[in-house]
């Protein structure tokens, strides 16, 4: 078993959209450390890395890292709020790529569960799902759904084509061999 080593707990928060994450890291400077977390890290490829670190505190004793987290995590309901990034509740033990840790491997349930809150947390932020596009059997791509060929076609009314007065080029060489 590994050996336990002092643990920062920290909150980041966004300085633009106000999502908050909770984390853990045995990072030295938890004030550089940006978060590892899966949503977390897509919010700050989308919004940028303009994050401040609003709490953090080094504990020095398992026990009491696992128990402070753990009660943070259900008291403050990061998993099912909107004003948090956590796809899990944080433990304050697992998470940040511990190698020789293999976990074991998730259920299909357990991954629709997972895939269910990802898009309710989305439909909640304001997206809206759209239909996948079915590729056909032949090679000609894909089949865009009537909604989709609608847009953009609307998007492309009143364009001057890109072509318009441009003369085609003459090739010489058709059908004449000799």
């Amino acid at each position: 078993m590994k050996e336990f080593c002092s643990t920062y707990l920290y909150i980041k928060q966004h300085n633009i959209t106000g999502l908050k994450y909770f984390g853990k890291t045995i990072n030295s400077n938890p004030i550089k450390y940006k978060g590892s977390g899966k949503w977390w890290t897509r919010h700050l490829q989308k919004y940028g890395n303009n994050v401040s670190t609003i709490w953090f505190q080094l504990f020095e004793n398992q026990s009491e890292l696992g128990t402070f987290a753990t009660t943070f995590s259900k008291e403050n309901n990061i998993v099912e709020s909107n004003s948090w990034a956590n796809l899990k509740p944080e433990d304050g033990l697992w998470g940040g790529g511990v190698k020789g840790i293999k976990l074991k491997p998730r259920t299909e349930e357990h991954k629709q569960k997972i895939a269910n809150s990802v898009k309710q947390k989305l439909i909640e932020s304001g997206w809206t799902p759209k239909e996948k596009l079915v590729k056909k059997s032949r090679p000609s791509g894909w089949k865009w759904s009537e909604q989709d060929r609608a847009k953009l076609s609307a998007q492309r009314m009143g364009r001057t084509p890109w072509n318009k007065g441009k003369k085609a080029p003459v090739n010489n060489n058709l059908g004449s061999e000799s």
